[in-house]
């Protein structure tokens, strides 16, 4: 009868009801945790930018992120020469761009053994080798939340990987390679003088070494002898050897006693920003 199709008609209709609230249902994502909802980028029109209403997607493509800023990370990329030297549990210090005059401590909890990729690289090229060294990813856990982190923010760590003390600070542009020793060349009223030193530990600004060098001794940034291409090349070739090896300092450095009463510089391991 035309009740019964009536009838039959309103069942299919709610039962297609039933399916549509239900796929409306399996559409929500519902994070376990309370946060921020942070939009991650994807690749449309040519570019990378972040989702928005109406983009395309596919199955398993991460589209956001909800960040806890009680357990953040500082990730930072660390050259090929320097990373060795990073081990899991040393201390940190963490700086952000975004908050000038703050300090926060860390801890190293995780070293990629993977070169990150061209994109990611401060080089901005690939790791072919045409961009500069390779880099390695290293995390660093910062050890107390604060209402000010964010995440995305802009971050330079400087990675405790020794301490000495009683030694001699040059900048780092000064070491330099002059026929196959490593040294710097002082600075004195008849010509410039090559002194070989050895550099115990470097960071990206200053090294530290023992050498003949007297307290007040002037020194050139670079081999004055030369021109500026040839200079930089001794410089690079230098630095290499040294960085290189550093690592087998390192037993030595661990059994020096201290020297006087001085300072203990802090040597870290380069990072990016």
């Amino acid at each position: 009868t035309a009740i019964d199709k009536q009838r039959l008609s309103l069942e299919r209709i709610q039962r297609r009801i039933e399916e549509l609230e239900e796929d409306i249902t399996l559409g929500e994502i519902k994070s376990p945790t309370d946060g921020e909802v942070s939009y991650l980028k994807v690749w449309k029109n040519g570019t990378s930018a972040k989702v928005a209403e109406g983009d395309s997607v596919w199955p398993r493509l991460s589209l956001v992120e909800i960040p806890d800023r009680s357990q953040m990370m500082a990730i930072v990329p660390v050259n090929e020469l320097d990373v060795a030297q990073v081990e899991i549990g040393q201390e940190a210090i963490v700086t952000l761009e975004a908050l000038p005059g703050h300090e926060f401590k860390g801890v190293v909890e995780k070293k990629s053994i993977v070169p990150i990729s061209g994109q990611e690289s401060r080089w901005g090229s690939s790791n072919s080798g045409d961009g500069g060294p390779r880099e390695f990813e290293v995390q660093v856990k910062l050890l107390e939340a604060d209402d000010m982190f964010r995440q995305g923010m802009t971050a330079s760590v400087a990675i405790i990987v020794g301490e000495i003390e009683g030694v001699q600070m040059v900048p780092l542009e000064t070491i330099t390679d002059f026929e196959g020793r490593v040294g710097v060349w002082k600075h004195t009223a008849v010509e410039p003088t090559f002194v070989e030193v050895e550099v115990l530990r470097t960071n990206d600004i200053v090294a530290a070494i023992e050498s003949e060098l007297a307290e007040g001794d002037r020194v050139f940034l670079r081999d004055p002898t030369v021109e500026l291409e040839v200079a930089t090349a001794r410089a690079q070739q230098a630095l290499t050897q040294v960085r290189e090896s550093i690592n087998a300092n390192n037993q030595k450095l661990s059994s020096r006693p201290p020297v006087g009463e001085s300072e203990s510089p802090r040597a870290a391991a380069p990072s990016g920003a």
